[in-house]
């Protein structure tokens, strides 16, 4: 005859083997492949990027060519310039816009306006 105590284990022991087999643990559910979440805005945002990097070489080259020194430091070159397309998105005057750039690439007026030219063409062209 099966008392109370024996039932009570034998059910604890079903609960603990019921645990022991979920999916979690289960190798079949680990070999399905999971898709992934794709956000569209994300791939846009990937693709500005790429194409970003792609003209930050053709940006550095056309400062080399309105004045040599300023290329020779490629990383302050680029975010100098992507503040210059802040300040085009900003809708500030070419005046301003000249007198930033001398400012910031510390040259004349003139080579700022080239540099200006530059960096519209190159890095901020749908500003």
């Amino acid at each position: 005859m099966v008392n109370a105590r024996q039932f009570m284990v034998v059910g604890v022991a079903l609960i603990a083997l019921a645990g022991c087999s979920s999916s979690a643990g289960d190798p079949g559910s680990a070999a399905q492949p999971q898709v992934p979440v794709v956000d569209p805005g994300a791939s846009e945002a990937a693709a500005k990027r790429a194409a970003a990097a792609g003209d930050a070489d053709s940006y550095v080259a056309a400062l080399k060519a309105i004045d040599p020194k300023l290329g020779t430091n490629q990383a302050a070159a680029l975010d100098n310039g992507k503040t210059i397309c802040l300040d085009i998105e900003q809708k500030k005057t070419d005046a301003e816009l000249a007198k930033n750039a001398a400012t910031r690439f510390d040259v004349d007026k003139g080579t700022a306006a080239k540099v200006v030219a530059a960096t519209r063409k190159a890095l901020c062209p749908a500003a």
